[in-house]
């Protein structure tokens, strides 16, 4: 059996490191170069909407975001995915962004997510992603700034 990134399964350290990431409480995902999910846990699932990670599979990361984050996160992620030094300089950047997710319902989650690439040899063959739900935060700052302004 094959692990998300090709590795056997069977392997105990491949084992270990995928029950990290599916059973991880905070949102995980991984996208391919072109920003395709290829991977999600279930908090991910949950945050976004979606009742199953695999309903998630092969969706453009930036189809889960509101219309008017399309454009800035896509060309964000494609610069993040750029050839080049994955630590750094001229591309290959970890970025951080405030992301309003729109579930299928037409439900609104915020979250605050980091991406960043994955590299081996200098060179990035995925990016991972974190997120961090916000929601509830955000709608309790706007009331208490709406009553005391």
């Amino acid at each position: 059996m094959k692990t998300l990134l090709g590795g056997d399964a069977t392997d105990p350290t491949a084992a270990r490191l995928w029950a990290l990431l599916s059973q991880h409480p905070e949102p995980t995902f991984t996208l391919d170069l072109t920003g395709q999910l290829r991977w999600a846990n279930e908090a991910f699932a949950r945050l976004v909407g979606h009742g199953a990670p695999d309903a998630l599979r092969d969706r453009p990361f930036v189809s889960l975001v509101v219309p008017e984050q399309r454009p800035v996160l896509a060309a964000a992620l494609a610069a993040m995915a750029t050839p080049g030094d994955a630590t750094g300089g001229d591309g290959g950047e970890a970025g951080s962004w405030r992301v309003e997710f729109e579930g299928p319902d037409g439900s609104l989650a915020i979250a605050h997510v980091t991406v960043a690439p994955v590299a081996v040899d200098g060179a990035a063959f995925a990016l991972q992603g974190s997120a961090r739900d916000v929601t509830v935060f955000e709608v309790v700052e706007e009331q208490l700034h709406a009553r005391t302004f």
